[in-house]
């Protein structure tokens, strides 16, 4: 059926509805869909910057494996069906994987996505910047994250996770805290920090009785290395159980 579905984001995607169970195959190709930008941008992974054209798509394999409720091994063979049925296609780089939607459609016009690329991402290694202290770095991070103004802000997601864990409101320290979440942000990235922050709520403080006992933000940055080292850890056992099951 020819034609395009507009769908409001929040009410949609943000619905329990959707986000209560592990995506279906179907779910995860619609949700590319959501998360492509609309216009150029760019995004910074680990230094390094990215450009999106419209249709494409900055998050990594791990940061959709997580959003989908999936296994990162699951998430890469289906990322691969769909390019090898031509619905998008993957440009990897030592620090990241652009994804382009093949048929993605900007201002209710179809764009076929068939860019002649040689497999690479173009990467700026981002020049020093000069700060003055009283300078908003949220200024200079406005190019890079193309959603930023309507985004959540890390505390208030946080928040969110600390409630739902604890029942109880997070009263923040908001000059320290949000300091600290913007320093992880600057370090690790925003979907990194998010994924951190759901780690830490969802999993980790579950086994780690020194974390459960004071479940602040200053918390979250002692113990991130050790969550890393924990992930990791699991995400190796998930891909080993993935391979054995589908040798």
């Amino acid at each position: 059926m020819p034609g395009f579905t507009q769908i409001p984001n929040d009410e949609v995607f943000d619905d329990p509805l959707w986000t209560a169970s592990p995506f279906t195959k179907g779910q995860a190709y619609i949700y590319l869909y959501m998360l492509a930008v609309f216009k150029k941008s760019c995004v910074e992974k680990r230094g390094a910057i990215i450009d999106l054209e419209p249709g494409q798509i900055g998050y990594s394999m791990d940061s959709l494996a997580r959003r989908w409720k999936w296994s990162y091994g699951k998430a890469k063979r289906f990322l691969k069906q769909l390019e090898k049925k031509g619905k998008i296609e993957m440009q990897k780089t030592s620090v990241s994987t652009t994804i382009t939607l093949a048929h993605f459609v900007e201002n209710g016009k179809q764009l076929e996505n068939k860019r002649q690329t040689n497999g690479k991402q173009r990467e700026n290694k981002r020049s020093p910047i000069n700060i003055d202290k009283n300078d908003n770095i949220e200024k200079i991070d406005n190019t890079i994250l193309h959603s930023a103004a309507k985004a959540p802000q890390l505390i208030n997601i946080f928040g969110e996770e600390f409630k739902s864990y604890t029942d109880t409101e997070y009263h923040a320290s908001f000059g320290k805290d949000r300091k600290i979440l913007k320093s992880l942000e600057n370090q690790y990235g925003r979907d990194d920090v998010i994924a951190g922050i759901k780690y830490f709520f969802q999993v980790y403080i579950r086994k780690d009785r020194f974390s459960r006992k004071n479940p602040n933000v200053g918390m979250l940055q002692t113990v991130w290395n050790g969550m890393v080292a924990s992930a990791k850890e699991e995400n190796r056992y998930q891909r080993e159980i993935d391979d054995w099951v589908n040798e």
